[in-house]
């Protein structure tokens, strides 16, 4: 199974090394692979390639020009009282972390 197989290749594929995914699915979608796989002429395993490969490349021009969004910034009178943390403060000036590993070390 080629790891760079399309829709358009479908019935000319060559093997490849492959790892199994164990994925569920609703029934009716198995049913929906089936039929589209018989009627195409090729394997289940290569039809589902195929498709992740289409999507993984439509996910991939949509996403590209996107930027990674800003962490919010916690102003400074509300953030835990630990030195060099950024998180905010939850109770008795510390953050939800430290203030459970304080809690741990009573």
């Amino acid at each position: 199974m080629r790891s760079d197989l399309r829709l358009e290749d479908l019935g000319k594929s060559k093997r490849v090394d492959a790892k199994l995914m164990n994925v569920k699915i609703p029934t009716e979608l198995s049913d929906k692979i089936d039929r589209v796989a018989r009627e195409l002429g090729c394997s289940k395993t290569a039809l589902i390639i195929a498709l992740f490969n289409e999507g993984l490349d439509a996910a991939a021009e949509q996403l590209r020009g996107m930027k990674k969004p800003k962490a919010p910034v916690v102003p400074a009178g509300k953030r835990c009282s630990v030195s060099g943390c950024e998180r905010q403060r939850t109770a008795k000036g510390l953050c939800q972390n430290h203030y459970q590993a304080a809690r741990r070390r009573k």
